[in-house]
């Protein structure tokens, strides 16, 4: 027969059971390390965060940093690393969403009629061409060095009104992104191109459903300024210049979007509603000296592991419009509100060892915390001439985003086949 358990013993148990979660709890939050962090943390007291002996474990500028004796521990600053990844919603996405609202009100006003039978129906054919300028602000926070950067992109397009109610095309875009980071700690660019495959149907006069799936090759280039300082017998030494690397990667992105217009006269009003996906990955890189000099060379230059990322939000906004007839066409005011929830996009893990490290110690730091929920508000114009041309123009605003801003010019024009 088992003995019964006594009170003490289960006092005893739940006392152990809550100092385990108590001492686990810490550990986690303390795990996560900013690059600054794990730089110092590695080559502190001699590199004692790597698995080397001495200098003899190490090649070029970073054997004289581990070099023995070291009289103090080191200290690391302005240390940066570039956000390798894209915002949410790109250039072309945005410009897409622009054009399928210029078409589905030309098959409304009737812009888009179909030719005659002997015409292979170009009245149904359109073409778009619009172009746009974002510029982005980041701040510093513990986990991200901050930074502004200006994208200019084109984007070019060719859609066919199937019937009254659908509308496909292709879109294929190009852009550059180039930035700084504060504090002179560097500048990176990135060159993007791709197409995207794009639809809208229209079941109801009032409903709408759109659809995008698109593909976009990357180039990545960054130069970071690379900081260390240490006492060794008595004498300051500090090492100090820039790493540079450059690398590819790619970025798959499915949205679909639905969205019901109510009309009151001249007044259109509806709610939207939308669901994307996106997956984005970058290739391994190793940095070298600045202008590929080895004489340039720090020994803080790294090698990074491959990188990817994966995004799945929701939205939802509300849109309103005003149609205006002119003896020049139709000229329609917008504005557009939305509130993006984030379900997948997490703060990220990135390994890295040093280059000059023999040993190739892996080494981790932590990218900053995404917002999970954040805004995007709108304003244009949509005009609609005779004869099949029609443009906007349109700013947009991303807003609720803790420490980071943006500002997008949207401008375009589409011609439609008589």
């Amino acid at each position: 027969m088992r003995s019964p358990v006594s009170a003490a013993a289960v006092a005893q148990l739940g006392a152990l059971a809550l100092a385990a979660v108590l001492a686990v709890a810490p550990a986690t939050a303390v795990q996560a390390q900013t690059f600054s962090e794990a730089i110092k943390g590695a080559l502190d007291s001699n590199c004692a965060g790597l698995k080397g002996a001495g200098a003899t474990s190490y090649d070029g500028s970073l054997a004289a940093i581990c070099a023995i004796p070291a009289t103090s521990a080191g200290q690391s600053a302005g240390v940066t690393v570039t956000m390798l990844t894209t915002q949410q919603i790109t250039a072309e996405e945005r410009r897409v969403k622009e054009r399928l609202k210029d078409a589905r009100l030309a098959l409304a006003t009737g812009e888009t009629q179909a030719a005659s039978a002997d015409s292979f129906q170009l009245g149904r054919l359109g073409l778009f061409l619009s172009g746009e300028y974002e510029r982005f602000a980041a701040d510093t926070s513990r986990f991200a060095t901050g930074h502004e950067s200006d994208t200019k992109g084109v984007t070019f397009g060719a859609d066919y009104a199937l019937s009254k109610s659908l509308i496909a095309g292709l879109a294929l875009h190009v852009s550059r992104t180039t930035g700084a980071f504060e504090e002179h700690g560097g500048s990176f660019a990135t060159d993007a191109w791709g197409g995207m495959l794009y639809a809208s149907l229209l079941p109801l006069p009032s409903l709408f459903v759109d659809a995008t799936i698109g593909y976009a090759h990357k180039e990545y280039d960054q130069k970071r300024r690379t900081t260390y300082q240490f006492v060794r017998a008595g004498v300051v030494n500090i090492v100090d210049g820039f790493a540079q690397g450059e690398t590819g990667g790619d970025e798959f992105r499915t949205g679909v979007t639905a969205g019901y217009d109510v009309a009151l006269q001249s007044l259109t009003v509806g709610p939207r509603v939308g669901v994307n996906y996106k997956h984005n990955s970058v290739e391994a890189f190793k940095e070298h000296g600045w202008q590929s000099n080895p004489q340039m060379d720090t020994g803080l230059e790294l090698n990074f592991d491959r990188q990817h990322e994966d995004s799945l939000t929701t939205t939802l906004g509300l849109a309103a419009s005003v149609a205006f007839s002119t003896p020049i066409g139709v000229v329609v005011p917008q504005v557009t509100a939305e509130y993006v929830h984030e379900f997948m996009r997490d703060q990220r893990v990135v390994y890295f060892n040093f280059h000059e490290d023999f040993t190739r110690t892996r080494l981790r730091f932590q990218t900053a915390p995404p917002d999970r929920d954040y805004g995007n508000v709108g304003a244009g114009v949509s005009l609609v001439f005779p004869g099949g041309l029609a443009g906007f123009a349109n700013y947009r605003a991303l807003v609720g985003y803790s420490g980071q801003t943006s500002h997008t010019a949207t401008a375009g024009l589409r011609f439609a086949f008589q």
